[in-house]
């Protein structure tokens, strides 16, 4: 009796768990067939999106050693206002006179900039260059402190750069999160929801300057391979990273999407007394997105930021590190589509490329 006992108790468990296991798996399968991508993004490109902005870039550089030496360009914050309608945006800016010329020098500024926000593949051309630089941490090198009245920097005319580039993504989980509704502000994300990324670049950075950027009387055991006075630098790097957007209640976000990966860089400097510096490194590099704002259906504004460094290796312990990035500030308000501008949206809707935006930008 004890043998059938054990046998029906058995055959009971066994029963229990294939019910326990259906209870489970069943649910998975509901909620897997009723997904609908429209619950966590709404697409709002059928709209004219206008929206003023307010936005500062960053294009600094800093010789580390034994003392850094952190130059900045005298770039003022500007205004202007973006359209933004199916795939096309069009932004126009202005820089207000600048503010501080006497202590921070004039700087030239020549921004142009493409933007695509793809739901799967987006892509960012730039070209930026700049002319004219000043000492941004002379108070912290003593040389400088103690000889330097008042509240002017020392001034770089003489200093010039130019950073070109590409980078190229691809959204792994673009049925839930939207890259485009933080950063371009063409869909609505409802829902919170992530995503893995994969970034490749190409990028080229030129420097150059009448005499070295490291001062003598800044750091005297700074040795003549260190002293850099231009050159050319070529990059391709690749960054896995994920991309995180957490939404309160449908209409407030955070965007966060940092990546991180590896630069192969081919280096070509001459130093203060023209000798010629080549080499290959293999360095690490890191570039963040994030935004915080508003999204509707009617009315949106946030704050977006971009941050992008690169790190050069020169000869000894020394290395320069280029960071590009601005903060932009933006509110906006989506509208209806005139008659009149209705062929003109049917046309952009059939071309329907990879969501594209521009930003011209002179000083």
């Amino acid at each position: 009796m004890n043998r059938y006992f054990t046998i029906i108790f058995f055959l009971v468990f066994i029963k229990s768990i294939n019910v326990n296991a259906q209870d489970t798996i069943e649910p998975v399968k509901k909620s897997t067939y009723n997904f609908k991508p429209q619950d966590y993004i709404e697409d709002m490109s059928s709209l004219i999106n206008v929206s003023p902005f307010m936005f500062q870039t960053k294009s600094d550089f800093t010789v580390s050693g034994r003392k850094n030496i952190r130059y900045s360009p005298n770039d003022g914050n500007n205004i202007g206002i973006k359209l933004q309608h199916r795939w096309l945006g069009i932004a126009i800016s202005y820089s207000p006179g600048k503010l501080q010329e006497a202590q921070k020098g004039t700087t030239d500024v020549t921004h142009i900039i493409l933007n695509s926000y793809g739901k799967k593949i987006g892509f960012d051309v730039y070209y930026l260059n700049y002319k004219g630089y000043y000492l941004q941490n002379y108070k912290d090198l003593p040389y400088f402190k103690n000889t330097i009245m008042g509240n002017i920097f020392p001034q770089r005319s003489d200093m010039h750069t130019t950073n070109a580039g590409l980078n190229v993504y691809y959204i792994f989980n673009n049925k839930k999160f939207s890259i485009r509704a933080p950063f371009a502000n063409n869909d609505w994300q409802k829902k919170s929801a992530g995503s893995f990324i994969l970034t490749s670049s190409l990028n080229y950075y030129n420097l150059s300057a009448d005499s070295t950027l490291v001062y003598a009387r800044v750091d005297t055991n700074a040795e003549e391979l260190t002293r850099i006075k231009k050159g050319d630098f070529y990059s391709v790097s690749f960054m896995p990273g994920y991309a995180y957007t957490y939404v309160i209640s449908k209409h407030v976000f955070i965007t966060l999407a940092p990546s991180v990966g590896l630069v192969y860089q081919y280096q070509h400097y001459y130093t203060e007394t023209n000798n010629l510096v080549e080499s290959f490194e293999l360095i690490p590099r890191a570039m963040i997105r994030g935004a915080v704002g508003y999204a509707g259906r009617r009315y949106f504004f946030g704050v977006t930021s971009v941050a992008d460094m690169y790190n050069i290796p020169i000869a000894r312990s020394y290395k320069l590190t280029y960071e590009i990035g601005n903060i932009t500030l933006y509110a906006g308000i989506r509208l209806g589509v005139p008659k009149y501008l209705q062929k003109f949206s049917s046309f952009l809707n059939k071309c329907n490329p990879s969501n594209i935006s521009v930003l011209l930008k002179f000083n």
